[in-house]
């Protein structure tokens, strides 16, 4: 399963590609090269693995990076 690409151009939206230092299912977060972000709760949430090289998009909301889309990078 691969997230759909986010669409370009969309206001407020950012990217962030690195590599997973850390993921914590439980709570949603996952850390990017020294960066915490934010994963929407949802019971069909698919979540990188520590190591992979991905790109993020997100919004940053109430002070937090919360996920929009996900993909992994060759």
């Amino acid at each position: 399963y691969q997230p759909a690409p986010a669409r370009a151009g969309e206001a407020g939206r950012k990217q962030l590609t690195g590599f997973v230092d850390d993921v914590d299912e439980d709570t949603g977060r996952i850390v990017v090269d020294g960066q915490t972000l934010v994963m929407r709760p949802s019971p069909e949430a698919f979540y990188p693995r520590k190591g992979q090289k991905v790109t993020f998009v997100y919004e940053e909301k109430d002070g937090q990076k919360v996920i929009d889309t996900f993909r992994q990078e060759h």
